[in-house]
């Protein structure tokens, strides 16, 4: 779950008259992504084989397939619809009844669509030609109907034999042998192993190769393939957005699967807003599950981020009642319970804070904690940093990069936490700060001129040490976003204090919800991803991977 799934590199030869029966097995399984062979063939078999060229039946499929998509269109169907599933394997055969339907169609669309054009054009016995045009085009609704079905069951069809054909293009061939590369999973060596034996009757040879890197640099990219559980694919998405992780470094998609809950909860924190935000999250879950797909992108959205808002409001809650906050009242004030008091006194106690403290009344107490969650992103992302800097053996880079920031950067917390805000002032203080602060910065200053080059490395040092501190600051939006929110919550229920109440609340709280669930929530959600990408994701993620992308057909196809 920290890193991509195991690639193998992997050379196969096989009898070229089993082509067309492997290519159609693993394309089903989605084995393999091909590579190709164009410019790899090598000394071995340089002479040997040759790069197979593209044949007459692809240009026909080809062809086929657009003919499919212009009839689609033209009859307004969309071909991405939902198709039923195709019982069996589909043989060949299956290209010429196609062929044959799309040529009929074609020729009957084309004469109803000719007509129409010339009743358009037509001066004389105009309200007859209208009514001669409008029944036409209820014919082509109708064919449209009853085609539709037809279409994209035949366009998943030859689409499959197109795919088979493209990828023996990127296959080499003998008289009698051809031979492939590719990226396997490991996980489905044997899978692929099984399915050349019963595709050859054992006449095949498979060569597998782990993928080797010396000092970061790599013969081949391997593709990346990641397999997280279904309940972090929310946040895998936040971490596809900013780029695919490339092979060998870690993925951060199961971190941040907890810390971006927690953030957001720390930004967000109110009891009573929490709640809310859970159960509607939960309704929205509850309808995704059921296949409700919404009336807009927004709603899609918020369905597909379902799980994350339950999470947030979650973590929401509990920081609402670590800060003593429900719908702009104080917690004392709803519920006057000695036990809800007691547990949120042992979490304060937890979490640093003082005693019976209020971010409404005492702010201060809040920055800091901002701070220390700072402290410990930032660190987390440098240690990463450190980790994928080692597992890609660039030694000398995790050495002048993530590890002397590392120093650099425990320097500056400790001088903060002897120091509080006086430590800006002892950091100009040579004498006191030489050995936490500017000693880290020299050691990083030369060995990344010297990794680097004299001047990218200059930049880079210079960069690291002003983004210590900025970086830090930055996760103050922790501060400034829950000190909004317990602000205006408590103006809603000031401004519409002497409104009739619901329960213990006001109007205004009511009102308030509403505008937090609706709006707030969009704006802590970004500045959360903001501290991701940013301020933690660059301290360690690259993104510059490539997706792993098999060889996949639409339908399961056979070959005699």
């Amino acid at each position: 779950m920290l890193k991509p799934v195991s690639m193998l590199r992997v050379r196969g030869y096989i009898p070229v008259e089993c082509v067309d029966r492997f290519l159609a097995a693993v394309g089903e399984q989605k084995l393999i992504e091909l590579k190709d062979m164009r410019g790899r063939i090598g000394r071995k078999l340089e002479g040997k084989v040759k790069p197979i060229e593209p044949t007459e039946k692809l240009f026909r499929l080809s062809a086929l397939s657009s003919r499919i998509d212009s009839l689609a269109t033209s009859l307004g169907i969309s071909l991405e619809a939902a198709a039923e599933e195709i019982e069996g394997k589909t043989s060949p055969e299956a290209v010429d009844e196609a062929e044959k339907y799309v040529s009929e169609l074609e020729a009957k669309v084309s004469s109803i669509q000719s007509r129409i054009a010339d009743l358009e054009r037509e001066a004389e016995e105009e309200e007859k030609a209208l009514e001669e045009k409008k029944g036409l085009e209820e014919e082509l609704k109708s064919i449209a109907e009853e085609s539709k079905a037809k279409l994209i069951e035949y366009k998943r069809v030859v689409e499959s034999f197109r795919v088979i054909e493209e990828a023996k293009t990127k296959m080499a061939r003998s008289e009698t042998v051809a031979v492939f590369e590719g990226w396997v999973p490991e996980e489905s060596r044997r899978k692929l192993e099984k399915i050349a034996e019963e595709c050859t009757g054992g006449k095949y040879v498979l060569e597998f190769a782990r993928p080797q890197l010396e000092h970061g640099h790599h013969a081949e990219k391997p593709p990346t393939l990641l397999k997280n559980p279904s309940i972090v694919h929310v946040t895998e998405a936040l971490v596809r957005s900013y780029g695919i992780p490339n092979y060998f470094e870690i993925d951060p998609s199961i971190l941040w699967f907890f810390t971006f809950p927690v953030i957001f909860g720390m930004m967000f924190g109110d009891l009573g807003h929490g709640l809310v935000l859970t159960v509607l999250a939960s309704i929205a879950y509850l309808l995704k599950r059921r296949g409700f797909e919404g009336g807009g992108e927004i709603i899609r959205y918020v369905l597909e981020g379902s799980t994350f808002f339950i999470l947030g409001g979650l973590a929401a809650t509990f920081f609402g009642l670590v800060y003593g906050e429900v719908l702009g009242h104080h917690l004392h004030e709803v519920f006057h319970s000695e036990a809800i008091e007691h547990v949120r006194e042992k979490l304060l106690h937890a979490l640093g804070f003082p005693s019976h403290w209020s971010p409404a009344e005492e702010p201060m107490p809040l920055l800091k904690f901002s701070v220390y969650v700072a402290i410990l992103h930032i660190l987390a992302g440098l240690i990463l940093g450190l980790i994928n800097k080692l597992r890609m053996k660039e030694y000398e880079e995790a050495v002048a990069g993530p590890l002397v920031w590392i120093w650099l950067y425990l320097g500056g917390v400790y001088l903060f936490f002897k120091h509080g805000v006086g430590a800006f002032m002892i950091a100009f203080n040579f004498k006191q700060s030489f050995p936490f602060l500017w000693l880290p910065f020299l050691v990083m200053l030369v060995l990344r001129m010297k990794v680097l080059g004299a001047t990218e490395g200059f930049g880079e040092a210079l960069d690291s040490l002003l983004a210590s501190l900025s970086n830090t600051i930055s996760y103050s939006r922790i501060f400034a976003f829950e000190m909004i929110h317990v602000v205006l919550s408590k103006l809603f229920v000031e401004f519409t204090r002497g409104l009739p109440m619901v329960g213990p609340f006001t109007i205004g709280a009511i009102v308030g919800t509403l505008f937090f669930v609706f709006f707030e929530v969009i704006f802590v959600f970004f500045q959360d991803l903001r501290l991701h990408w940013v301020e933690h994701g660059l301290k360690f993620y690259m993104g510059d991977g490539v997706q792993f992308k098999p060889l996949m057909l639409p339908v399961p196809v056979s070959f005699p």
